[in-house]
């Protein structure tokens, strides 16, 4: 953008069941190249179709922070990292 590089950026952000405003809001105000990776329990939640990728996670109840960790290392999305989780509940 007018000679600037964007910084990439993946961003999880789970429980995405009814955060469409959310991620609508993110994606419009973020200054940087931002992919926004959805997660959620339901795999049929409409959320999913505002993301560009989608996990489909066991419930936060039962979740283990490590699944989050691994999820992250092993998710490289245009050869990057997630770099930023948002977890809603």
């Amino acid at each position: 953008v007018n000679g600037v590089v964007l910084m990439n950026i993946n961003l999880l952000v789970t429980s995405i069941g009814n955060k469409v405003p959310l991620i609508e809001c993110i994606r419009e105000t973020m200054k940087y190249d931002v992919r926004i990776i959805g997660a959620d329990a339901n795999e049929f939640n409409i959320a999913r179709h505002f993301c560009d990728f989608f996990w489909e996670m066991p419930l936060l109840t039962e979740l283990k922070i490590e699944e989050i960790i691994h999820y992250c290392k092993k998710s490289k999305i245009n050869h990057n990292k997630i770099k930023i989780i948002l977890t809603i509940h």
